[in-house]
Parts: structure tokens; sequence; C-alpha cells
């Protein structure tokens, strides 16, 4: 397993000024937080505001579970998607190499409201 880490991301300058932690965990979560995996639009609906409402009733959902944080990763060199997430409230928090890929992702976090039940 490889860590969470800043350097040489393209988000380093950002890292620089907010700093950054190292997860000693399999995956980029924090303790008690929700992620979430896997979330794409094929290109022909990209623009529609699909991603948007896909992302909203899973983050929903992490909430319902009784979560407060939600992490999300993309790659490193994906620096649209990473800023289509910043626009949703999301934070880079450093970037992490999963074990099954060569390359690293931006790991993003967000606070999520606790329900009002």
């Amino acid at each position: 397993m490889r860590g969470l880490s800043t350097a040489g991301s393209p988000h380093e300058e950002w890292d620089a000024a907010h700093g950054s932690e190292r997860l000693d965990f399999p995956d980029p979560a924090p303790a008690g937080g929700g992620s979430l995996w896997q979330l794409a639009v094929e290109p022909s609906p990209r623009g529609t505001g699909l991603g948007r409402r896909l992302l909203a009733p899973a983050e929903s959902r992490i909430v319902a579970l009784g979560s407060t944080q939600v992490v999300i990763d993309t790659s490193s060199q994906a620096t649209d998607l990473v800023d289509r997430y910043c626009r949703r409230g999301y934070a880079p928090v450093g970037t992490w190499r999963w074990d099954v890929t060569k390359y690293d992702s931006v790991v993003l976090m967000k606070n999520l409201p606790p329900t009002t039940s």
C-alpha cells in the first residue's frame, strides 16, 4: 500500500499552503467518513449536469448512513475533474497511489451537513 502524500502532485502549491496528511490505512476515507468510487459519465452527456445529479444522491446517502465527510479521488492528470469537484465543495487534501494504478490520484474531501431528523 502506498499512502497519501502531496509531493509532486499538480496541487502541490495548494498542499503547501494548506497542508496534507499521510493516511496509514488501505483507503483515503477518513475514519467514519464515506467514499465515492468510480463516478464517471460517458462523453456524450457531459456538460448536461448528469454528474452533479449523480453526485447529490450519493452524498445524501452517505449522510443518511451517518457520515459527515466524504472523499473522492481522481487522476492527478484530470485537472478539469479536480476543478469540478472543487466547485461542488470538495477540497484537495493530498494524493493517493492505489496499488493497482500507475498514477497518483488527487484525494478531495468535503464536509457534509449532518442529518436534521
